[in-house]
């Protein structure tokens, strides 16, 4: 891993996961935790896509957080943003 890159979550070694090992042992702690099955560190990460669009924050701050390197990627997370609480905002501005 380049020195520059930041990472918050690593093996019990220290090394950086594989997307597709680390996706599967969040899968464990969340059975393991009794979560619902359909939980995976896919929702989690749209989950926080959709709520920094609820509260404001632009596509490209979205995709400097989630690693995106297009808007296309980035508005795939914030379409399910609360598009009635965007309108309100943005109207509010106006006044």
């Amino acid at each position: 891993m380049p020195p520059d890159v930041l990472m918050f979550v690593h093996t019990q070694t220290g090394a950086a996961y594989k997307s597709t090992s680390f996706g599967n042992e969040f899968r464990d702690w969340c059975k393991e935790a009794g979560l619902p099955p359909q939980s995976s560190a896919h929702g989690v990460r749209k989950a926080a896509g959709r709520r920094m669009a609820e509260t404001g924050v632009s596509a490209k701050g979205i995709m400097s957080v989630l690693g995106h390197s297009s808007l296309f990627e980035a508005g795939r997370y914030t379409k399910s943003a609360d598009q009635i609480k965007l309108a309100d905002d943005a109207i509010s501005k106006l006044r």
